[in-house]
């Protein structure tokens, strides 16, 4: 009877021992990220323009080209980056994050943000093959943009269509991206999964540009005729505490010292930028894909309250980083 019982132990043994070594683990999600600026001042010598942090000291930029961040290092890339990772943590996010910042000439020409999208393709592309010689994972690319960064961005289904590499970007997040005829039917292309578009209707310079399209100016929203959003889209219009953020506001550093962000809006000095992970956290359960977002500010906690903007039903996230966020700000310059 006792070695009837010491079998039956064995054989059990052996097959647990058997799941232990042989069965697969599921690979980790490694999310990439991309910071792609807009339109350079034209100003500043073309020599100077690319990317002297003298010059550009306020929001994630590098050299021209796909770089990746050292997150450890003093620069603004690195934190933006860890200003990123924070929100993460706190909404309890867990993939492996890198981030690379991508550069391009910043003319304000629809050639040369083909070019560049062209350039970020290729170099995109070459990383992720990479990655995927070195590490046993599932890839997740994010690419936020700012201003024309976002149509730098969007043509990037036009080098899809051209070199049929089968690049997928899983979220596109554009902040105060000019909408307009030149690149605004690219929403459709399968290269992007989700796309979000992120604007403000205090963001003047959104819709100033009438000279690199066909159109008589740039809009803010991609619905036409009050139709509404494909289901892969969502647009979210910003305001906070009564105040519409600038084309500045959503991207850039509060210590910018001129006029571009205002001392006195609640979120002083950090950019919209800072709190993507909520609005694009598939985990808060939004009420439709067409929304008005009002975050709500007190001393400590920002209440993120996302509202359809035909039903007026909503969802609410309560957040309280901004006390890290400005420490890390401080810490930085």
């Amino acid at each position: 009877m006792v070695k009837r019982k010491t079998g039956i132990f064995v054989l059990i043994s052996s097959f647990i021992l058997a799941g232990v070594f042989f069965t697969k683990k599921k690979p980790q999600t490694e999310t990439v990220v991309v910071w792609i600026h807009g339109t350079l001042p034209l100003d500043i010598p073309r020599e100077k323009k690319l990317f002297n942090l003298k010059y550009f000291p306020f929001q994630a930029i590098s050299k021209k080209g796909l770089h990746k961040v050292n997150e450890t290092s003093k620069t603004i890339p690195s934190l933006f980056s860890n200003m990123y990772k924070l929100t993460c943590e706190k909404l309890s996010i867990k993939n492996n994050l890198s981030f690379y910042t991508f550069g391009w000439n910043g003319k304000l020409n629809d050639k040369s943000r083909i070019e560049s999208a062209f350039k970020l393709y290729e170099e995109l592309n070459n990383e992720i093959t990479k990655i995927k010689k070195t590490k046993n994972c599932k890839i997740e690319i994010i690419i936020l943009a700012h201003s024309h960064g976002s149509n730098v961005a969007l043509n990037l289904a036009r080098a899809e269509n051209g070199l049929k590499n089968n690049l997928l970007i899983d979220k596109l997040v554009l902040f105060g991206g000019p909408v307009q005829s030149e690149t605004k039917n690219f929403i459709n292309s399968k290269i992007f999964k989700h796309i979000y578009n992120i604007y403000s209707k205090g963001d003047i310079i959104q819709v100033a540009d009438i000279f690199s399209t066909h159109d008589f100016f740039s809009k803010r929203s991609f619905k036409q005729n009050n139709e509404n959003l494909a289901s892969n889209i969502t647009e979210i219009e910003v305001v906070v505490n009564k105040f519409r953020p600038t084309h500045s506001e959503l991207w850039l550093l509060g210590t910018i010292p001129i006029e571009l962000y205002r001392k006195k809006f609640p979120l002083y000095p950090i950019p919209l930028v800072a709190f993507t992970p909520i609005l694009i956290n598939e985990d808060i359960k939004k009420p439709s894909n067409d929304l008005k977002l009002i975050i709500n500010k007190d001393e400590k906690n920002c209440n993120f309250s996302f509202i359809d903007k035909k039903s007026e039903t909503a969802c609410s996230y309560l957040i309280n980083t901004l006390d890290d966020l400005k420490t890390m700000i401080n810490q930085w310059e």
